[in-house]
């Protein structure tokens, strides 16, 4: 703590562990914690107010996120690897061959951009909540198998 805290200074945090488990820090959540009280998206600091609190659960925060999407990452390479494996040892002329893909308009999109989606998947939308002036509205389908997920949206033709 500077000596001049809380009266004129905020405290600095810093994350003196390398590691989260398993996975190395990298340098964005290591600045993250730096800044938390200097950045409009860390914690508000002002002059003689106590703050230490408020700034470590806002190190905690950012770190469960981090490491959550570390293992969500690491998840996710597995699951790339177990279907590649799994085509790798099914005979070609035994693979499930996947529906003929059309393009869909996101209407939603900032810019025109299309998504590939198979023609059988049904989109089920729940009706919108709004929250502190801000509409969120779920969208869920139903898979059968993880190669079915698209994530590569295409950009409309002419950008």
């Amino acid at each position: 703590m500077p000596p001049s805290y809380p009266a004129t200074s905020p405290p600095q945090l810093q994350l003196l562990s390398k590691y989260i488990g398993p996975y190395g820090v990298d340098s964005g959540l290591f600045g993250s914690i730096l800044r938390t009280f200097l950045s409009v998206n860390g914690v508000e600091w002002n002059a003689d107010t106590v703050c230490v609190f408020d700034g470590l659960q806002n190190v905690v925060e950012l770190c469960v996120a981090w490491y959550e999407d570390r293992l969500s990452q690491e998840k996710v390479g597995g699951l790339i690897r177990e279907d590649a494996k799994d085509r790798a040892s099914t005979p070609a002329n035994q693979r499930s061959s996947v529906e003929p893909m059309q393009n869909v308009l996101i209407t939603e999109a900032p810019t025109d951009v299309f998504a590939v989606m198979p023609d059988d998947i049904q989109i089920v939308e729940s009706e919108p909540i709004t929250d502190r002036k801000s509409t969120f509205v779920g969208r869920a389908c139903q898979i059968s198998h993880p190669s079915q997920v698209y994530s590569k949206i295409l950009a409309s033709p002419g950008s």
